[in-house]
């Protein structure tokens, strides 16, 4: 074996000699007992694997010791078991989650989706020169683009 092939099989194979198969790791190292620049070129691999592989990312001592306290001091949510009814618990859930803006919002979309999904494709307006939900429908339907 000579140098360059020595590196060949450094940039193929990798500077760990035990991955080598055996005819090739045993001629291998009878290269690097004799030559230095071999002996080199395997420091140089063996360096550039070592800036190339990532450090090992460890956790501050303690870390998880410190995540089950806080889990532990922090109590599960109260769970209603006073009877009440399914229509009280929704309404209590509403009050607690949505605030009046948002409930106006979603209310608004929603009479603008019925609108434009069911009522305007039921009124026949054959004068449009515009159709709303026609120009919606080509818009979902992606058929067009791939023809």
């Amino acid at each position: 074996m000579d140098i360059p092939e020595f590196e060949d099989l450094l940039d193929r194979l990798g500077e760990d000699m035990s991955r080598w198969p055996a005819a090739q790791r045993q001629t291998a190292l009878a290269l690097l007992a004799q030559s230095s620049e071999a002996r080199e070129l395997l420091r140089e691999a063996q360096d550039m694997r070592g800036l190339l592989s990532p450090s090992p990312v460890r956790a501050p001592v303690g870390l998880a010791d410190r995540i089950v306290e806080q889990a532990i001091k922090r109590s599960p949510p109260e769970v209603q078991s006073d009877g009440a009814s399914l229509l009280d618990q929704a309404r209590n859930f509403i009050q607690a989650n949505f605030s009046f803006g948002r409930l106006s919002f979603l209310s608004v979309c929603l009479l603008a989706g019925l609108y434009g999904g069911v009522l305007h494709s039921r009124i026949p307006e054959p004068e449009r020169t515009f159709a709303v939900h026609d120009f919606f429908a080509y818009i979902i339907d992606l058929n067009h683009i791939t023809e």
